[in-house]
């Protein structure tokens, strides 16, 4: 017994086609809204951050101050800064520093004995080329004969 005939099986065929639930009808409605170009801009997003993601895998997983169960080998030499041994250096330095400083009572006085024994030892010596060696460099002929004029008795007041 055949249920079926030839007009039923081509009306059938042609409800078949006509189904909206069927998957061609569903991709050719996604495609027209924009839904399989985002979902294909989704994909390369994702395939992108995957692949730069792995390109981070020779990155050390470690952070200073991390702790770590085993000791990591550095296979370069480096120079870092140590702050515990800056500190100790600082501290140092200012424990070696005095505490208190104090006045010198006359600070300026060996320097004006030099300088009122100047004109005597310019004196002494007939040309300045006889200087000693910390006057020879410093003394030029003109200030040389003028010292000689001040160690006279009667100008030695006003060089004072």
């Amino acid at each position: 017994m055949r249920f079926w005939s030839r007009k039923n099986l081509s009306r059938r065929e042609h409800i078949r086609k006509d189904r909206p639930d069927t998957f061609a009808r569903r991709w050719d409605r996604m495609r027209a809204s924009g839904v399989i170009v985002s979902l294909q801009i989704a994909l390369l997003f994702w395939v992108l951050a995957t692949a730069i993601l792995m390109l981070r895998e020779d990155v050390v997983p470690y952070r200073p101050g991390q702790w770590v169960h085993h000791d990591i080998m550095s296979r370069v030499t480096f120079v870092y800064m140590d702050k515990q041994k800056l500190a100790d250096a600082q501290r140092t330095a200012r424990q070696n520093e005095p505490h208190v400083y104090s006045q010198v009572a006359d600070a300026w006085k060996p320097l004006e004995e030099k300088l009122l024994a100047l004109p005597d030892r310019v004196a002494a010596a007939p040309t300045p080329n006889e200087l000693g060696a910390d006057l020879r460099g410093i003394l030029d002929l003109g200030s040389f004969t003028k010292l000689k004029e001040y160690h006279s008795e009667p100008k030695r007041p006003e060089y004072t």
